[in-house]
């Protein structure tokens, strides 16, 4: 029989699934559920019946009920908040809502007779592949605890509540629902996707979902009158993940080996309503969030102790990118040979040759960590070292990674005064000998800072001449400093550049040759920079790592 819902075909004979047309891996469990619920929509089908029907003899635990509902809510595009195909009936059990066409499978339906042999195929398999995650595990409070006011009958629903709001947080910071155990929800950050800021995504997203479940706790007690609340553990290390997709939903996701078990022991170590994190996610992390040290914490097996830091909350401002704690630094490996290309331009640069280097690769093989030791290496010498980051969520922000990194420098806090931060960026464009009449203007209205009109009148010219003379005074800025001493400049993820900031770099590496300036530009592979590439530019393209040579190495 083939049943057709949604944007979906479901083919109980071929035993496959297809939505918008394309074959869709499906885990046998997965399967079985929603054929049966198929099978029998014209009623709500109780959790025991279906538990009985698709693991026939097993003692199922509603964690694993809920578990494998999700995976079908989200093989077939429905979701637990939408319920536009299957409807939870609370406190008994599910039924199959969506509208339902259904045709022979081998008579009526040629479409079947085209389904290849590797569509069938891919039912079943189990893939796993070994990947560098940050794992974020949520601890829920213990749901015995909760006190005697809660009906059994409606835990479920408890759980159900809280990890959905689990989910949603994880989904929006990019991170991966692997696993929802009981009163445990595991998370992988870097795993489908990966971003170059993934271990800074699950920090965020810890601390955003320990608001979100302080801000559940009206709900909870206006309802069940009770209160529930979470422990957060993160670690940073290579995972072998099965396929989502191609595992029975008695293991479905289940994250396994020393990282995620670090994580979730974290987790059962850390105080009420915080985040923990190793070392290691802290090294990643260590300019963006401000923590503090809880010692080495002692894991159970044959995990040795694990330094551990509590997760405060995010730097309003990034410390000076010039500045690089032992923290910071994780393991360099497997870049030995782009490093020393960049210190061989690096020595050109102070004879005087400016250079230019273009740095292209996938996200997350390494182009921020190459930069960060190159800075590092740098330190040992007579450099001032600026790093000018672009970000996704500004690439219609004129000048962002420019007006980042001056806030940066004037050390920029929300309770300081505008009156003070006018002192110090007059103190700052003084330091370079930059006329302050001319200058200050035009750099505090890039700011967004008021001046006091006795001081500095109003600018008179139109927009783009004001968006001229900025240019004008940016790069007088960097010369200026190109004349103190050598310097490394950096444009980090080009690839998220707002068009001003590249008119302003094309500007500027006009006349890079003749500058005591090494110039780094990271960017991803569909990034075409707008310049010509000529002398004296280097095109350094980043090769992909192997992940089981690099544990090696580390090791």
């Amino acid at each position: 029989m083939i049943y057709t819902f949604a944007d979906c075909e479901l083919d109980t004979q071929l035993y496959t699934l297809r939505r918008t047309g394309q074959p869709v891996r499906v885990r046998p469990k997965v399967f079985e559920v929603l054929r049966y619920l198929l099978e029998h929509r014209e009623r709500v089908v109780s959790k025991d019946e279906l538990c009985e029907a698709v693991w026939p003899q097993q003692f199922i635990s509603d964690a694993t009920l809920v578990s494998t509902m999700r995976a079908v809510r989200r093989t077939i595009g429905d979701s637990g908040s939408g319920q536009q195909v299957i409807q939870t009936v609370f406190s008994y059990g599910y039924q199959f809502i969506a509208p339902v066409t259904e045709a022979d499978a081998v008579s009526e339906s040629p479409a079947a007779d085209l389904v290849s042999a590797a569509d069938r195929v891919e039912v079943n398999p189990l893939i796993s592949t070994r990947r560098q995650l940050t794992v974020l595990f949520c601890n829920l409070q213990d749901m015995t605890s909760l006190g005697p006011a809660l009906d059994p009958e409606d835990l479920p629903d408890v759980l159900r509540v809280l990890q959905e709001t689990c989910e949603a947080v994880i989904q929006e910071f990019g991170g991966y629902v692997a696993a929802v155990l009981g009163n445990g929800v595991w998370a992988y950050f870097g795993y489908p996707q990966v971003h170059e800021d993934t271990p800074h995504r699950a920090v965020r997203a810890g601390l955003a979902l320990l608001e979100a479940l302080e801000a559940l706790q009206p709900q909870l007690e206006q309802d069940w009158g009770v209160q529930a609340h979470a422990r957060l553990g993160l670690h940073t290390g290579l995972v072998v993940v099965e396929n989502p997709a191609q595992t029975d939903a008695a293991v479905a996701d289940v994250p396994v080996g020393e990282t995620p078990t670090i994580a979730s022991q974290l987790a059962s170590l850390a105080p009420p309503r915080t985040q923990v994190m190793s070392d290691t996610t802290a090294r990643l992390v260590a300019e963006s969030f401000v923590y503090e040290e809880l010692g080495p914490l002692p894991m159970t097996g044959d995990i040795a102790s694990v330094l551990a830091y509590r997760v405060q909350q995010e730097r309003q401002a990034h410390s000076h990118p010039d500045v690089t704690t032992p923290l910071a630094l994780t393991p360099f490996v497997g870049r030995d040979a782009e490093l020393a290309l960049l210190m061989a331009r690096w020595t050109q640069v102070q004879s005087g040759w400016g250079q230019v280097v273009l740095i292209s690769g996938e996200p997350g093989i390494g182009k921020s960590r190459l930069i960060r030791e190159l800075n590092h290496q740098l330190q040992q010498t007579e450099a001032a070292n600026i790093v000018f980051r672009c970000s996704p969520q500004a690439t219609q922000s004129p000048f962002y990674p420019i007006i980042t990194y001056i806030r940066e420098l004037l050390e920029w806090q929300s309770d300081i005064s505008p009156t003070q931060m006018l002192e110090r960026l007059e103190q700052l464009l003084q330091s370079y000998a930059l006329p302050l009449s001319e200058t200050v203007p035009v750099i505090a209205a890039l700011l967004s800072l008021p001046l006091p009109p006795q001081r500095y009148p109003p600018l008179q010219m139109s927009a783009q001449r004001q968006r001229q003379r900025t240019q004008e005074i940016l790069i007088a800025w960097l010369l200026a400093e190109t004349e103190r001493q050598p310097v490394s400049a950096v444009f980090e993820n080009l690839h998220w550049a707002d068009p001003s900031t590249l008119e302003l770099m094309g500007l500027f590496l006009e006349g890079v040759q003749t500058l005591r300036v090494l110039t780094v530009l990271t960017y991803r592979p569909e990034f075409k920079p707008p310049w010509p590439i000529r002398s004296p530019y280097t095109e350094l393209v980043l090769p992909r790592l192997d992940p089981n040579a690099i544990a090696m190495i580390i090791a």
